[in-house]
């Protein structure tokens, strides 16, 4: 998972509703670096977003309506194409425009894209969206609210409290007033005592009397400071006897409360990881082995630390980076020298996290230590890389120089780093430098050598008696039909033989027969003689 789709989705996306909001991150969060392959069922994804999987699916066909979505068919994932067919969800590309990267970002992405083989990132694959249309107004908008039938049949009984902030007082308006609770800041309150209005347009009616009955003899502040649940409350008028002195006291106000401050949005310092990036690395780092969490501080990652691991996290989802310290856990000897009875140990959690998380030293982008994380072949570059050391070596050892030698490991005794793939390893060194893995790998390279100069080999015989045979029976089929075109022509002599004698026999008898017919006509034109010697035999040649 990359972060550029995520933070483009929550504060970018031209979403119409939080809840198509909420269905986009949760598609994008399972997608690629530039918005492809983002695929997950609708129940998935409906559960994910805290939406129903209707909703889901009805929310991701609007998306796809306005653009922001489009259904992909080319440059499936394997894990999507993986799946059984029946049971494949939709795969979506979302349609981050190419204007919303950075010319740096998106230099970096096409880069990526092209070792994918996939087409760059331009403002025509990748256009500009239209804004997010308004959202729809409540069709009751306006309206007042019916009150309740409950809500109008309730009425104060009397001798009852009366309401908050209503006046305890007779139809005269004699009487106290208990005012609201106000705020868990402010003072209590008490009774206020009504006073005469200084305004001529007063009725005298309104006026109280010195005979009526009036709050207790106490102090201003005491007034203040008194309850509305106070002793000083008569049981029937609400007030007790007092002098002309306090009647005459002014009334005393509530001084209102300072107003508190709202707390403005939280201004994100420069170079500062957002909430999302941080729960990112949260999820990575706590999906680590236990051994290696219960030794970081907190559990966790310190913050300084933080961008580090989510640069070293780029270009890859979560989970690949996860699979990824699963296995260098193993590989690189930390979870022997934490196991182990003579093992070392972690002496420093935090900078073995951050190797386990880091990119490896090759510089294509989808080299996952020495497998393409696309087709799960061996990386081309890495197996150019060894190819050259070696051949290094060998020059090196035909040059009479020394052959490098295993190195010891920084900081780590009893173990030593292999010359070919700098993997540490540990225990006695090997002789000529290589780790198992790049002796494993020359072996396996040399025995693929070898049968493929087999294979080669086998083929070139193959090749060869193939042709011999082919030769043969061109040869036999050109002395077939060398003698089938002799006796044809045989054939063709008897025939034209036997036909020329045919038509002598039959011009013979012609002439005999018109001899018998005609003598006169024979003696004059000596078809007589003619005819006597056609019927005398032959004279022998001996």
């Amino acid at each position: 998972m990359s972060m550029y789709p995520v933070l483009w989705a929550i504060d970018h996306a031209p979403v119409c509703d939080a809840e198509e909001r909420a269905v986009l991150v949760a598609l994008v969060v399972k997608g690629d670096f530039d918005g492809m392959n983002c695929f997950r069922s609708y129940p998935t994804l409906a559960a994910a977003a805290r939406v129903d999987a209707k909703t889901a699916g009805r929310k991701c066909r609007a998306m796809e309506a306005r653009g922001l979505l489009r259904r992909q068919d080319k440059h499936r994932s394997r894990v999507w194409l993986s799946i059984p067919k029946e049971q494949r969800p939709v795969i979506w590309e979302v349609m981050i425009p190419a204007e919303w990267w950075s010319p740096a970002q998106l230099e970096s992405i096409n880069e990526q894209r092209a070792g994918l083989g996939r087409p760059a990132i331009t403002p025509q694959n990748r256009p500009p969206l239209a804004p997010a249309p308004p959202k729809k107004a409540r069709a009751d908008k306006g309206v007042k609210r019916p009150k309740k039938p409950q809500e109008a049949a309730t009425t104060t009984a009397p001798g009852t409290t009366s309401p908050r902030g209503k006046p305890d007082a007779d139809d005269r308006g004699v009487g106290t007033t208990s005012p609201g609770g106000g705020d868990y800041k402010s003072l209590p309150q008490g009774l206020v005592v009504p006073q005469p209005s200084e305004s001529p347009s007063e009725s005298p009616s309104e006026t109280p009397s010195e005979t009526e009955p009036a709050p207790a003899a106490r102090s201003a502040g005491d007034v203040r400071r008194t309850g509305a649940g106070s002793r000083a409350r008569g049981s029937v008028s609400s007030g007790c006897a007092a002098s002309e002195e306090e009647e005459s006291l002014p009334e005393v106000r509530k001084k209102p409360a300072p107003a508190e401050a709202v707390p403005g949005p939280r201004i994100q310092a420069p170079g500062e990881l957002s909430g999302e990036q941080v729960a990112v690395v949260k999820q990575v780092v706590s999906s680590m082995p236990a051994e290696l969490v219960a030794l970081l501080p907190h559990g966790t990652l310190p913050k300084r630390n933080r961008a580090k691991a989510l640069e070293a996290m780029a270009g890859r989802t979560a989970e690949q980076v996860i699979e990824r310290v699963a296995r260098r856990w193993v590989q690189h000897g930390y979870a022997d020298a934490h196991h182990s009875a003579d093992g070392k140990g972690i002496g420093r959690p935090v900078g073995v996290a951050l190797a386990l998380l880091k990119s490896g030293p090759c510089e294509y982008v989808r080299c996952e230590d020495g497998t393409d994380i696309d087709t799960g072949r061996e990386c081309r570059a890495c197996e150019e890389r060894r190819a050259e050391r070696r051949a290094a070596r060998k020059a090196a050892t035909e040059a009479g120089r020394r052959v490098p030698a295993p190195r010891p490991a920084a900081l780590r005794p009893g173990w030593w780093v292999c010359t070919v793939c700098d993997d540490p390893g540990k225990g006695a060194p090997p002789v000529n430098g290589e780790c198992a893995r790049c002796r494993k790998e020359a072996e396996d390279a040399g025995r693929r050598l070898a049968e493929q100069l087999d294979q080669e080999a086998a083929q070139c015989q193959a090749d060869r008696a193939r042709a011999a045979a082919l030769a043969l029976d061109l040869d036999e089929e050109a002395a077939y039909q060398e003698a089938a075109e002799r006796a044809e022509l045989r054939h063709q002599d008897q025939e034209r033989a036997a036909h020329q004698q045919a038509e002598n026999e039959e011009t013979a008898r012609l002439r005999a027969e018109l001899a018998a017919q005609y003598p006169d006509l024979a003696a004059v034109s000596g078809s007589v003689r003619e005819a006597q010697e056609a019927r005398q035999p032959l004279p022998a040649p001996f």
